[in-house]
């Protein structure tokens, strides 16, 4: 996975999964809010980029089965007193 996102052009590193990212990020902190999944291969490859017939075939087939996508969360700034 990240040699794949290093070829896209993005310096983001993977370092666990998660089968449910908002239900599991939000249940970490009430700090993390706004949670939503990109599917990896349509959100993240450079501008331009066209797929081949082989490549939208696996990109169809990793989103159907839910293995291929990036996480986005925020987090709330603590409040200082």
């Amino acid at each position: 996975m990240n040699r794949e996102v290093r070829m896209a052009g993005n310096a983001a590193k993977s370092y666990f999964s998660l089968e449910a990212p908002a239900r599991e990020l939000e249940a970490w902190s009430p700090n993390i809010v706004n949670v939503r999944e990109t599917d990896y291969m349509r959100g993240y490859q450079p501008s331009g980029f066209r797929p081949s017939l082989l490549t939208k075939l696996v990109m169809k087939i990793l989103t159907g089965v839910h293995m291929s996508f990036i996480v986005h969360a925020e987090f709330l700034q603590e409040r200082t007193k």
